[in-house]
């Protein structure tokens, strides 16, 4: 879409006056499609104009979800979203202000940069949450795509957790954004929740596809833990923050809960190493639309994923977890990507699975083992480090 020459002043990043720029980082940074990186670079160029209105407005906004996870991650690793969520504890009175503001700064090209409030078909009316659809101008030419808004959410909360200020890249823009985000433990805790039991977790039903997402963005986020302190601050507010939201919803937390929850779904979304499965469609389909070619993994990459994270909430629950995780991610670690068949006989004996039934992917394999431990999960971890440190 063309921006008179006169308005391109109005933009804070330069592809946007020169749209070839885009397309050339896009390239270099091996986006699968160019609406994908476009989409993402607009969402960083919202992201900083609401950053500079926050302040006049009077309003404190925390980025979470998918981008505030990107932020964390090597650009590689980035997962395209198209949507800004954001925790706050302004009123709702304070985000429609603030949102109107950014709609005068763009006054001059109406209908484009009109925040529009968003109304789901079926929305979810016991969240306390408001989301803006922003049409933005499309700077390249993506043939038949017509979806030209990227979304707006804000949480209501009564207050914020613990927070730290990043900078890094959203998108292939190569320009550096500033953004307030949980700190680590906090933000881990935030996106767990989404894999916890209904209705405090995603309701499949009407969300199935944005569970991978998640897992993907956990799966990220547990390996970025560098100390005891940090993993024991994220168990403690992950009880916490479970008894808020089961407070918030009406229910009460069972056993072993949220991690009890989370184990079970973990396990149904662990089932898609056969392509044929219900829930590898739904992988492949989050993964190709929002994730680079260099980080796509089959089914059995996935299925590794899920009980690696899987194994990390059983974690959660032991005394000494944060040494337990780390001695799993080292044991996993022996099997290495490539040239592990030497691994084969000693990985077979571990689980009782027959040699010839074992997977291609030995690396990915491990996590089976190490993830489903009946006599105990330290126990299992120590066995399978002592098997596969002989080999």
């Amino acid at each position: 879409m063309s921006i008179a020459d006169e308005h391109l002043g109005l933009f804070k990043a330069d592809w946007i006056r020169e749209p070839e720029q885009l397309k050339t980082l896009a390239r270099q940074s091996k986006y699968n499609d160019l609406f994908t990186a476009e989409i993402a670079a607009w969402c960083a160029e919202v992201h900083a104009h609401l950053t500079e209105l926050e302040g006049d407005v009077g309003v404190e906004l925390i980025l979470m979800g998918g981008n505030a996870a990107s932020l964390r991650f090597d650009a590689v690793m980035q997962r395209g979203s198209r949507d800004n969520d954001y925790l706050t504890v302004a009123s709702h009175q304070d985000i429609e202000r603030l949102m109107g503001a950014f709609g005068e700064r763009f006054a001059a090209l109406h209908p484009l940069f009109v925040p529009k409030v968003y109304e789901p078909k079926g929305p979810t009316v016991d969240i306390d949450m408001v989301a803006y659809v922003i049409p933005v101008a499309l700077r390249l030419d993506h043939g038949n795509a017509t979806n030209n808004e990227i979304k707006v959410e804000f949480h209501f909360e009564n207050d914020l957790p613990p927070t730290e200020t990043i900078d890094g890249n959203i998108g292939p823009t190569q320009r550096s954004m500033r953004a307030r985000v949980p700190e680590l433990p906090y933000q881990f805790v935030l996106k767990l929740m989404t894999l916890a039991s209904p209705p405090v977790g995603i309701n499949e039903q009407r969300r199935q596809d944005a569970v991978p997402r998640q897992l993907y963005d956990l799966d990220m986020l547990a390996r970025s833990f560098q100390s005891d302190e940090q993993w024991n601050e994220m168990v403690s507010y992950c009880a916490t923050r479970y008894a808020r939201e089961c407070a918030h919803w009406k229910t009460t937390a069972g056993p072993r809960e949220p991690t009890a929850g989370v184990q079970e779904r973990l396990e149904r979304w662990a089932d898609c190493s056969d392509p044929q499965s219900q829930h590898w469609p739904i992988i492949r389909a989050v993964q190709q639309s929002q994730l680079r070619r260099q980080v796509h993994r089959d089914p059995w990459g996935w299925r590794a994923r899920c009980l690696r994270l899987s194994t990390a909430t059983q974690c959660i629950e032991l005394t000494d977890g944060w040494t337990t995780w780390q001695e799993a991610i080292e044991t996993a670690a022996i099997i290495p990507t490539t040239k592990a068949r030497r691994y084969k006989k000693a990985l077979a004996e571990l689980s009782r699975w027959n040699p010839g039934s074992l997977p291609l992917e030995l690396h990915d394999f491990v996590w089976e083992i190490l993830s489903h431990a009946p006599a105990g999960l330290p126990e299992r971890i120590a066995e399978a480090r002592s098997v596969l440190g002989a080999v």
